[in-house]
């Protein structure tokens, strides 16, 4: 009995891999054949809308200081009458919710809050694009491309405008995701989007195993099907006529060298720059050498007033240099997955919000100069920035579309020299190789002051904290001294705290073995390995755990050992933070 139970299991087994290996390829594109030409509006398959399956909430989800979780006050779908949300507005303000969120009556909501009022705000897409829509500036005849999950695609911000939807590695009885819908609409939404009458061309896709999802085993990123849809975007192209070619794509996410397909899409990308595409993504930088950072916003704030924006939720480091480009990424009203006339309010955002914004003001662009190239968009867009005051302190350059467009068709930085030289005046802003390591071995963290600090790498280029900026004489009781991107010292009470290096290999190595990109192995090789492994939850920031996989994005982590003076930051299982803290108390603690 034992062994026709085996065979059994063995031979269902077989089936579902079968079934779903037969499925998998109905669902992915095989390429275009040439010979037969491309009949447009081409939509392949609907995904049926999303449904959260949620109901009654019995009690609100807290906002936490330095959370890192977009949907830590996740109201979407939500029963939430039964709630008294009287003296919630602290945390409402940080919330998500959609068209089905049914709420308390009005005297049990924070006083002035109104989430119809609120959604209707964020559907503006701000920085004046409106006013750019009023003269006839819209992205007509202007093709983005977007590469994301799968797309709801009747919604009625997008449904005119959509051209072309294909899928690869998606399963067919898979409904629309939350991500489609959204970066569709923020791109070219009839109400939500910067560009609402450019053309879309979308593909949705996993970038994942899905074999190895289904059956419960890692969800290993593998970027080889994106690849294939940059390569599909570049063949439907060439088959689109003069006055209607793509010009952008969006892909809202990232790619690093550890991971599998690395190298495809990173040939796929550039092919689409040599095609004279922008490829806007998170991995920007390395494809075009450009950087961006999204900005947040009161959600009542209105978003054609540049004064109105803050500092995002999220990445707050990356303000400092003014050598990024600065665009709309919280508090963003867009399409929901969960019908075709319903939309959702994100509180927070991230990356994703901010690239298909670029996308759109591109094709705004594209619109008003067929001739614009990437490098010229980029260029333009960080010299006509808006700079504002906020909180005593620059921030910016804040896209400004307006003056963009206004500066595009005066015909400024036409000339490729012009463009390079204003390029690079916002280049990466980090500290020379061989400065840092052999002063770190000077450096006595536990020991070490402000003064000594600045003794050996002499004064930062800004103090600041919570966002706002310092002079030197006029220091709070605790801040970070900004030399770079890159390198940081955080100082509280005069006394070194922590000396910080993130993102960029500068040439420090911990004991001479960890430094930015190692491995998660050659880590736990030199600190030993954890007391605890803690995978797919929230970051409970405890010395001598491993977090993996943190708020379940694969490859996030986190693993500190106070008793060596370290913490370690993870993406993809590589450092992307290394923090020399101190091993003895801060003096004067009691």
């Amino acid at each position: 009995m034992r062994a026709e139970r085996g065979k059994f299991a063995f031979g269902f087994g077989v089936c579902v891999v079968v079934l779903i290996a037969f499925f998998v390829g109905c669902a992915e594109v095989k390429g275009n054949d040439q010979a037969t030409p491309l009949v447009l509006p081409k939509i392949d398959r609907r995904p049926k809308s999303a449904d959260f399956k949620r109901g009654v909430l019995r009690s609100l989800p807290k906002h936490q200081a330095n959370s890192t979780d977009p949907f830590e006050v996740d109201l979407r779908g939500y029963d939430l009458s039964e709630l008294d949300m009287t003296s919630a507005a602290a945390d409402l303000a940080f919330s998500s919710f959609d068209d089905r969120t049914v709420w308390p009556a009005a005297d049990r909501l924070p006083k002035g809050f109104d989430p119809n009022g609120i959604t209707e705000t964020g559907k503006n897409p701000g920085l004046g694009v409106r006013s750019l829509h009023a003269q006839g500036i819209t992205g007509r005849g202007v093709g983005i491309a977007i590469i994301d999950q799968p797309l709801l695609v009747e919604h009625r911000e997008y449904a005119d405008r959509l051209r072309f939807y294909e899928e690869i590695n998606v399963l067919p009885w898979q409904a629309a995701q939350m991500h489609g819908p959204a970066v569709a609409s923020i791109a070219v939404g009839r109400t939500v989007g910067v560009a609402p009458e450019a053309d879309l061309y979308y593909i949705g896709h996993w970038p994942i195993d899905l074999f190895g999802a289904v059956f419960g085993k890692e969800r290993a990123m593998n970027f080889t099907y994106g690849a294939r849809a940059i390569h599909r975007m570049l063949e439907v192209n060439e088959q689109l006529p003069e006055d209607r070619k793509i010009r952008v794509i969006s892909i809202s996410i990232g790619w690093s060298s550890s991971q599998t397909g690395y190298q495809e899409i990173a040939e796929a990308a550039a092919e689409a720059k040599a095609a004279g595409m922008l490829v806007i993504c998170s991995s920007v930088e390395a494809v075009h050498g450009f950087r961006f950072h999204g900005l947040g916003c009161d959600p009542t704030g209105d978003r054609d007033d540049f004064n109105a924006y803050r500092p995002a939720c999220w990445g707050q480091h990356m303000y400092a240099g003014r050598n990024r480009l600065l665009v709309p990424m919280d508090v963003r009203t867009t399409a929901s997955p969960t019908g075709k006339d319903e939309y959702v309010f994100y509180g927070q955002g991230g990356w994703s919000w901010s690239i298909p914004y670029i996308a759109g003001v591109y094709a705004l662009a594209a619109q008003v100069d067929p001739n614009v190239a990437p490098d010229q968009f980029w260029a333009l867009a960080m010299k006509t920035g808006r700079m504002v005051q906020y909180k005593g302190g620059a921030l910016g350059p804040i896209l400004d579309p307006v003056t963009l467009i206004a500066a595009l068709k005066a015909g400024e930085l036409t000339d490729p020299d012009t463009v390079k030289a204003e390029l690079k005046k916002y280049g990466p802003t980090t500290a020379r190789r061989t400065d840092i390591p052999g002063k770190m071995e000077q450096l006595d963290v536990n020991n070490a002051t402000h003064q000594d600090v600045v003794a050996l790498f002499g004064p930062p280029r800004n103090y600041a904290w919570d966002s706002e900026t310092y002079g030197p004489n006029d220091l709070p009781g605790r801040y970070i001294m900004s030399y770079s991107d890159a390198f940081n010292v955080f100082i509280m009470r005069d006394h070194v705290v922590e000396v910080r290096f993130d993102s960029v290999d500068v040439g420090y190595a911990f004991r001479n073995a960890i430094r930015i990109g190692s491995t998660l192995d050659d880590v736990l090789k030199v600190l030993g390995p954890p007391t605890e492994t803690v995978a797919g939850q929230k970051i409970g920031w405890q010395d001598g755990i491993l977090y993996r996989d943190i708020d379940g994005v694969k490859g996030q982590g986190y693993y500190a050992r106070a008793d060596q003076g370290v913490r370690i930051f993870l993406m993809n299982d590589r450092v992307m933070g290394l923090y020399i803290t101190r091993t003895d108390p801060l003096p004067g603690r009691n």
